[in-house]
């Protein structure tokens, strides 16, 4: 159902992606693996499960999981040996090795190898979501550098929605990095025009028989900039009995609170550049676009420091550069901005 709020794994599930999977077949038949970058809410994840449906040998790995026992080592391959007993469990016939759990914890980079090795030879597709968060431990670039060298049955895809983090951690631009020049196909999803959005929301609610006029389907879809996630929610909660009006008022809000929330935990982290940050997204989003306008609204002698958080930003995907203005990512990020920035 296009209007569920999980993340698809059904190809019939997937609406205006069908460009993007070819391009991801095409990628792990011919690479060694791909990179899958987009911003929050923008169907990154929906994408690589459906591939992963369709394949049915992908171990698959969300790295947000690991918050809670610290992003490890060991706690990434607990994770990986989650998902390969799943995996076990649903293609019997695919028996995968779980021996290699035992292990010895001061061999880490050791352990993992023998954990790819073990994919390796069953043909698997490992899958990172999420995995410029590795990127405060080497052990992980380099493991996954000699992989994609040495098991050429195994795939790798990449996936995060911090994108010029991800594009960093990765270093496909960076001769030092263990990654680079590995043979990655590189994948962006953009987010939908309003044609596409307004045809999202269409085909939703003819899949479940309710008519909706279309001047609310055509505001929704204005309002709600494209964004995969905003637009799923708003279809669900007028499936779940909301009006048009009340039903856009609730994305919204819903919205603000998470963007909010993203925000302040970027900013919490970077206690010393916070005001530099809150100023220049403050400034974008009340209407500036220009480096020169942005810069002179927030009094900023320093040049190199705010073209610095400028990009600082544009690598966490809270802002975008298009041509030579700069854009919020999302426009429903406004109210979320002038509420955590005050």
């Amino acid at each position: 159902m296009l209007f569920d709020l999980r993340p698809k794994e059904r190809k019939e599930d997937l609406f205006g992606r069908e460009e993007e999977l070819r391009r991801l077949e095409s990628f792990l038949d011919n690479m060694l693996g791909a990179i899958v970058y987009g911003i929050r809410r923008i169907g990154k994840t929906s994408l690589v499960k459906v591939y992963c449906s369709e394949y049915g040998r992908c171990a698959y790995v969300d790295v947000r999981g690991l918050y809670d026992r610290g992003i490890t080592v060991n706690a990434f391959i607990e994770e990986l040996l989650k998902g390969v007993r799943s995996l076990n469990d649903r293609i019997p016939s695919l028996e995968v090795d779980l021996r290699v759990l035992r292990f010895k914890r001061e061999k880490k980079s050791k352990a993992l190898s023998e954990v790819l090795e073990e994919l390796d030879k069953r043909s698997m597709i490992l899958v990172i979501d999420e995995a410029q968060l590795l990127r405060g431990n080497k052990v992980f670039s380099n493991v996954f550098a000699w992989a994609l060298d040495n098991l050429s049955n195994l795939k790798i895809i990449f996936s995060g929605s911090e994108v010029g983090v991800l594009e960093k951690y990765l270093g496909l631009r960076d001769p030092s990095s263990p990654l680079y020049g590995r043979g990655l196909g590189e994948l962006k999803l953009s987010k939908f025009s309003l044609e596409l959005s307004t045809e999202f929301l269409r085909k939703g609610f003819e899949e479940v028989g309710m008519e909706v006029p279309e001047e609310e389907i055509e505001e929704a879809g204005k309002e709600l900039g494209g964004i995969v996630g905003w637009l799923t929610l708003y279809g669900n909660l007028r499936l779940n009995g909301l009006a048009h009006e009340e039903a856009l008022i609730r994305t919204k809000e819903r919205a603000k609170k998470i963007i909010a929330l993203e925000l302040k935990n970027f900013l919490d982290l970077r206690p010393m550049g916070r005001k530099r940050y809150c100023c220049i997204l403050r400034a974008i989003a009340l209407g500036l676009r220009a480096w020169k306008d942005i810069k002179k609204y927030c009094n900023d002698q320093n040049d190199k420091n705010f073209t610095n958080a400028l990009n600082k930003l544009i690598d966490y995907s809270f802002i975008e550069k298009v041509e030579h203005e700069y854009l919020m990512v999302d426009p429903l990020m406004r109210d979320a901005i002038l509420d955590v920035c005050k």
